[in-house]
């Protein structure tokens, strides 16, 4: 994984030295806890998930009688970050081809909306499809335990699963005292928890990353791996070598100059879900109300996900012409113009002189020369731009890219003087969601 940045606006690796020399003290405080005995001390701790053998031995030996062999579906009841961080490289890896490959088994299925008719659907597929319980596993993700969209879809599973006969087929990944894990625990029902200080978004390396992935059939250590390679780039006090702090000070400076907006414009589709967890990382981590210490701000950046090729036909003339308040991230990789090399068309006589330049081109070609033309009219524009170029769509760089950007989450929140870790206004529509169906059914 490789980060470039289009200096389009003078900005000077001087420059984003000075920046990020006001944080020293925080790329200290992460170095520490990093080398903390107690890995999970901090809010920070989530950049020790990888390296923890012992937590990673408590999925092994959770999974390790659970019946693979018949496996058709896993069923993930969750939502928001319990959900996006595994949904992302389940998409990147398989999930993006599902549809063009109903015989690979076996297949997840995200349950992560109250949408009636969507539940209504799962409920129907497993009927019809899951003829005996090894054919299904089904893992029900909370860190509270009363995540109200979990609950009532997990009591909609179970009202056409019988509990007796999916027991030994259902997860539990809640908080160690909670009343779900309690609940399961009195079911016998398999239960794991996430370090109680590690928030969903940054849980991607623990249970509620790994055991879906796990289950699918992804092996997981080179995802690890990925990760453990970014961490220790991303603890590296020099910001030349250091792509978080770096991207985070590179954020921070067009942030300070109206560029409200960052869009990550992927031309990879399979990545798609990758953006979406990228964008609750950020909205959640750096959209706050006040700073560390009081004062009343209403700040953050707010992240948006653009598809190449596909959004340059909707969203292009507003980037490129429209208001001067984004910066872009492009994310690509090599295996871009290589992989598909082999999508060569030959025999088109009627269609090949309609667009001459292509007619000897591989679909490959065509994606990296509309990567270089888009980058190509940013530049004319004068507008700034990141990009990471990854070495392949691989669980390596994946899990990489990945402990990156929560890196960048944390200095970018060190730069704004903000809690990253926390989101206090998020549990004001839970609290009013409770007050009126308790009014309806008072």
């Amino acid at each position: 994984m490789k980060l470039k940045y289009e200096n389009t606006s003078q900005l000077t690796l001087e420059d984003l030295t000075k920046i990020s020399k006001t944080i020293d003290s925080y790329v200290d405080r992460l170095n520490q806890v990093a080398g903390s005995t107690d890995l999970y001390g901090e809010a920070e701790g989530s950049v020790n998930l990888s390296i923890d053998s012992r937590y990673q031995k408590q999925i092994n030996d959770l999974l390790t009688n659970f019946d693979y062999s018949k496996l058709k579906y896993i069923l993930v009841i969750g939502i928001g970050g319990a959900n996006l961080g595994s949904k992302a490289i389940y998409d990147a890896i398989y999930g993006y081809y599902d549809l063009l490959e109903p015989e690979r088994t076996p297949k997840i299925i995200y349950l992560d909306t109250n949408d009636p008719l969507f539940i209504i659907k799962t409920q129907q597929l497993l009927q019809r499809s899951i003829e005996e319980p090894e054919e299904l596993a089904i893992n029900i993700i909370s860190k509270s335990g009363v995540t109200a969209e979990t609950i009532f879809n997990t009591r909609a599973i179970l009202d056409v699963l019988p509990l007796e006969a999916y027991s030994d087929r259902i997860i539990v990944t809640s908080g160690t005292e909670t009343e779900l894990t309690k609940q399961a625990q009195k079911l016998n029902l398999r239960t794991i928890s996430v370090p109680e200080i590690i928030g969903d978004r940054y849980s991607i390396f623990s249970a509620n990353g790994l055991i879906p992935l796990r289950l699918a059939g992804i092996e997981t250590k080179e995802f690890l791996d990925g990760a453990k390679s970014s961490r220790m780039m991303c603890l590296d006090s020099n910001i030349a070598t250091n792509p978080a702090l770096q991207s985070a000070a590179i954020l921070f400076s067009h942030f300070n100059e109206g560029k409200v907006i960052s869009d990550n414009f992927f031309f990879h589709p399979e990545l798609e879900s990758l953006g979406k967890w990228y964008r609750q990382l950020m909205g959640e981590s750096n959209g706050k109300e006040s700073t560390l210490d009081g004062k009343i701000v209403h700040t953050g950046i707010t992240p948006s996900i653009s598809l190449g090729s596909v959004d340059l036909h909707s969203v292009l003339q507003l980037y490129l012409g429209g208001p001067r308040n984004k910066i872009t991230t492009f994310i690509s990789s090599r295996e871009n113009h290589e992989i598909n090399q082999n999508v060569i068309l030959e025999n088109n006589p009627p269609l090949e002189q309609i667009i001459p330049e292509i007619k000897d081109a591989s679909a490959g070609e065509i994606m990296w020369a509309i990567l270089q033309g888009v980058k190509i009219a940013y530049q004319n524009q004068e507008l700034p731009f990141m990009e990471i170029q990854l070495e392949e769509v691989s669980l390596f760089e994946l899990g990489s890219f990945m402990q990156y950007k929560m890196f960048e989450m944390m200095y970018l929140g060190a730069l704004l003087n903000i809690n990253v870790f926390e989101k206090p206004n998020v549990e004001s529509y839970k609290v009013e969601t409770k007050r009126i169906l308790n009014s309806h059914t008072s």
